[in-house]
């Protein structure tokens, strides 16, 4: 049997971490200025102060994996005739 090697997609990789980094953005803005963010939805800002940290923690976890994952040189998928090698996550 040949082997089969699937690379990782750095296109959705890169887009995971431009998609995490603007959410730690954003919750950055949520603690420092809570203010501005308020609405009929949410008139308390201490609400949107606890959005805006669990939105930095999670997603600055998921900006720290992706670019692990970015740089990250091995194959995406392998099959071969030992099995299935994934290393995707």
């Amino acid at each position: 049997m040949t082997k089969v090697e699937i690379p990782l997609s750095k296109t959705k990789m890169s887009l995971l971490l431009i998609g995490s980094i603007a959410f730690v953005i954003t919750g950055i803005l949520f603690i420092i200025t809570p203010e501005t963010f308020i609405s009929l939805i949410h008139p308390n800002p201490n609400t949107i102060r606890i959005a805006g940290i669990a939105s930095v923690l999670f997603f600055g976890a998921t900006s720290i994996y992706g670019a692990r994952k970015f740089f990250d040189k091995s194959v995406g998928l392998t099959i071969d005739d030992n099995g299935i090698n994934d290393n995707t996550n």
